[in-house]
This record gives structure tokens, sequence and C-alpha cells, in this order.
């Protein structure tokens, strides 16, 4: 496991960073965590060109390396509750064409749950209002997750029965 602590890291840094960690260990990382899309640093004036031009780099690292990449990113606070995952349209900066998994989340601290959509997914079915969702045992001030039931709610989203 290597982390960086660059606050604004550009496109060049994050492929050294990618390509370091190649020639150290002799095999690509398996996941790459982008904390946050936002202070990654782009070569655009316009923050939403440089922020697609960011994903287009990452989708091209993912597929050269064959790494998961995840990216937080923002959504828009206007729309939605705060207590249910935001929608696909929600996504700041209208950066979701590239990915092919999004996820949003939200926390109901009054049942202490994690809530998470999947408002895209390209191989599999989605929900882009964000309406569907599974919901996590949370204890938020450990920031612990628990799927004490998540298999059921996965099978329920899918459309499948559960009796019993």
């Amino acid at each position: 496991m290597e982390f960086s602590f660059d606050p604004s890291p550009t496109l060049d840094d994050v492929d050294l960073m990618v390509k370091a960690y190649g020639e150290k260990y002799g095999e690509w990382p398996h996941l790459i965590i982008i904390d946050n899309l936002m202070n990654v640093s782009a070569l655009h004036d316009n923050e939403w060109t440089g922020m697609r031009d960011i994903m287009k780099a990452c989708h091209h690292i993912a597929r050269e390396t064959d790494s998961a990449i995840f990216i937080l990113h923002h959504t828009s606070e206007a729309e939605g509750e705060p207590t249910r995952p935001p929608s696909r349209r929600a996504i700041q900066g209208k950066v979701s064409q590239l990915p092919e998994m999004i996820l949003t989340v939200a926390m109901e601290p009054e049942y202490s749950e994690f809530r998470i959509a999947c408002v895209k997914n390209r191989f599999a079915k989605h929900s882009a209002m964000g309406d569907k969702w599974v919901a996590l045992k949370v204890d938020a001030s450990r920031m612990s997750l628990k799927d004490e039931d998540l298999m059921q709610q996965a099978l329920r989203f899918q459309g499948v029965r559960i009796d019993g």
C-alpha cells in the first residue's frame, strides 16, 4: 500500500506514482483512489473541462494497468434530501460519461445508516435517480460500516423475491 499526500497532484504526478508503484512491486496497483477530483490540478483554466480531461486520463490509466480507480467527487447540494443518495444528474461538472460505475452516498443518522445508490452501472442494473439504495449500519464516530443484511438488499434491488 502506498500513499501520496500531495494536496494538488497533476495528471503527470498521478501517472508517475502509478509507474513508480509498478517499478517497485513488479505489478500495477489493483486499486487507485483519488480523493478528490477537484484537487487534481488540470491544465485548463475552465474547471469543468479540466475535470473531464482528468476523467479521460484516469480512464486510460485504468485500461492500461487493469486497475480499479475510485474517484471521490461532489454532487450538488441543491437537489434532493441529505439523507438520500443524490441522483446521477446531481454530479458536479457533468463528468459521468466515462466511468463504468458511479455510486452516490448519504447518511441517515436517525437509523445509523450509510446509504449507497448505484446511479450508473454500464454492465448491470442501476438507479439513475438514486432512489434505490443499499444501507450499511454505520458508527459515524469511528466511520465503521457493517453489512448486516447487504446480500438481501442487493437481491431485492435486482428484483429477486426473498421469502421468509
